[in-house]
C-alpha cells in the first residue's frame, strides 16, 4: 500500500498455521484449506488422514458446503476425506 511492501506467509507457514489451528478447533475449513494447500503444493493426502485418524473428522462438516463455491471442489474434498 502507498508502496510499502506486504509481508504474507509462504504456503508452507500457512500449512503449519493451518495443522495447529485444526488440531486446536478441527473446524471443516481448516481441513478443507489443508487440503487445497497440499493440493497446491503437489503433495498427497496421507497426511489429511493421518490428521483424521488423529483428532478425529471436523466437528462442523455440514458446514462445509457454506465455505466451497464449486462443485467439484465439495467433491474433492469428500473424495480426499472420506476415500478409503
Amino acid at each position: 500500500v502507498n508502496g510499502t511492501p506486504i509481508l504474507v506467509a509462504s504456503l508452507d507457514d500457512l500449512l503449519k498455521m493451518k495443522i495447529d489451528a485444526y488440531a486446536d478447533r478441527k473446524h471443516v475449513r481448516d481441513l478443507f484449506d489443508i487440503i487445497f494447500i497440499l493440493k497446491k503444493n503437489g503433495s498427497d493426502y496421507k497426511y489429511v488422514k493421518e490428521l483424521i485418524a488423529k483428532y478425529g473428522l471436523p466437528k462442523n462438516e455440514e458446514e462445509i458446503k457454506n465455505y466451497i463455491l464449486a462443485e467439484k471442489d465439495y467433491e474433492f474434498y469428500n473424495g480426499v476425506v472420506h476415500a478409503p
